[in-house]
């Protein structure tokens, strides 16, 4: 685990503690900052690339670092309890 990766780790952190669970951090529009003119023109198949290839580089950890922003997705733990005693 590097540096950014522990920093960036607290970041799911905080909510988990307002009991929350952490369900995805996803780094955003760091790969291209400055750049996003270009990228706003593409089309077709090269659009389709360009988003995959930007939602699984802000899955990785090692990159959060690189972000502009940080995207915590995550829901309250008795959402989940409620949800699982529903499925019984």
């Amino acid at each position: 685990m590097s540096c950014l990766d522990g920093r960036y780790r607290r970041v799911s952190l905080l909510p988990e503690t307002a009991d929350f669970q952490t369900l995805n951090l996803i780094g955003c529009e760091g790969v291209v900052s400055g750049r996003e003119d270009h990228i706003n023109q593409l089309e077709g198949d090269l659009w389709e690339q360009w988003v995959d290839f930007n939602y699984r580089f802000g899955q990785e950890p090692l990159l959060y670092g690189a972000a502009d922003r940080l995207l915590y997705v995550g829901r309250k733990k008795q959402n989940i309890e409620r949800e699982i005693c529903q499925l019984a």
